[in-house]
């Protein structure tokens, strides 16, 4: 592959300024065409390794004409590589015929001459895509223990960190990747020191960023999604007593009513969430969306809570008998337990659907079932009622 490149980048920000940091996000890259081994890649021995791990993984490669694409085949010569999948059933026999299928897949593709000629085929959402392999790139985080080779030339980009420090322009500073994906942390005195006494004691790297401010903004502020969890807090002391004074009214819906309309206002508030994110281009890693879709969305989900979760307690202390109540109290938190696991499965799908689709697409899906479910909740409700044989 005629290039690698492998980034990184930084920005600070304190109480009251920020700043925005470049040569934090270091890479490697390196060009030339390669002969038959790996080693002719112009890569450091790591980033050989590494590369045989993305291949072997399925990972998605940088292409100079969009977004990541993942290998489905390359053809060259008229040959054509494709990395096979065992079917073994017992997993150390499948697990053993996996990692010879990885080794010969990775060594084919790293014993390709002249990478330009070689072709990759990737899916789209048009279909099928191609590109030369020599167009192919991946990323790797410089830190302060990566070694390079003399063909490697480091790339330079900028992140932002949120910390409540003073720093000023050409300030060196070391950050760390909290999550391996690009979150990036400013480490202090002590939380470097910390971080290297462990690395020490079990003969770790410590994965330290090294960094240097180069753009401070004093009139600027960036408010990350988190400051938002207030609103629920916010919107259950705004919205419970009216709630309240509507469930003693006449006008109080029933049961499965109650449960069907807190699914409708959660498919809402998701709703809203698409719409905010239409402008957003597919497999971007930053985009500026206004913040009144994030308090409508929490608005309509406190809303949606206030209609199911006081109203579920409530009837499991009406409806199931003494001698259990406290059992199903036990199960109903289970199924909130359950409920919360699902449901940080199914977000971390939003990668897959997002690179497939885009993230509206990723909302509207939570948009459409909780409104359907609703709908049949309220449908039911009579049916419901009348099984409830007159508990209100």
């Amino acid at each position: 592959m005629a290039q690698f490149c492998h980034h990184l980048g930084a920005c600070v920000v304190d109480a009251k300024s920020r700043f925005e940091i470049y040569h934090l996000y270091r890479g490697l890259c390196c060009g030339g065409n390669t002969y038959h081994v790996p080693a002719e890649y112009n890569l450091h021995p790591d980033r050989v390794g590494k590369l045989k791990g993305l291949l072997a993984g399925g990972a998605s490669f940088g292409i100079s004409s969009g977004d990541p694409v993942g290998i489905d085949s390359i053809r060259y010569n008229g040959n054509i590589l494709k990395l096979q999948h065992s079917d073994k059933k017992k997993e150390s026999e499948k697990a053993a015929e996996q990692a010879v299928f990885d080794e010969a897949f990775t060594t084919a593709v790293l014993a390709i001459p002249t990478t330009n000629e070689a072709t990759v085929f990737y899916s789209t959402k048009e279909g099928v895509g191609q590109v030369p392999l020599s167009d192919l790139s991946f990323q790797t985080l410089v830190t302060e223990e990566t070694t390079y080779g003399t063909t490697e030339k480091i790339v330079s980009k900028s992140t932002t960190v949120t910390e409540p420090v003073s720093l000023k322009v050409g300030d060196a500073l070391n950050l760390l990747d909290v999550d391996k994906r690009g979150k990036f942390i400013y480490l202090n005195a002590d939380k470097e020191a910390d971080i290297r006494s462990v690395a020490q004691a079990t003969g770790k790297p410590t994965a330290i960023v090294k960094a240097s401010v180069s753009k401070i903004k004093s009139n600027e502020l960036e408010v990350p999604a988190t400051w938002f969890l207030i609103l629920n807090s916010l919107y259950i002391i705004i919205f419970a007593p009216l709630f309240s004074r509507w469930w003693e009214s006449k006008y109080n819906p029933s049961a499965s009513a109650k449960y069907g309309l807190g699914l409708v206002l959660l498919g809402i508030g998701f709703a809203a969430l698409a719409f905010g994110s239409m402008g957003i281009e597919p497999g971007a890693k930053t985009a500026a969306v206004s913040m009144i879709w994030l308090i409508l969305a929490y608005m309509f989900h406190t809303l949606g809570e206030l209609c199911l979760s006081p109203v579920a307690l409530a009837y499991i202390s009406k409806l199931v008998p003494g001698r259990m109540i406290a059992l199903m109290f036990g199960i109903w938190y289970i199924a909130i337990a359950i409920g919360n696991k699902l449901a940080g499965v199914l977000g971390g799908k939003i990668d897959a659907i997002t690179a497939q689709y885009d993230m509206t697409t990723f909302f509207l899906i939570f948009t459409v079932v909780p409104i359907g479910l609703g709908a049949i909740g309220i449908l039911v409700s009579p049916l419901v009622k009348k099984l409830m044989h007159g508990v209100h």
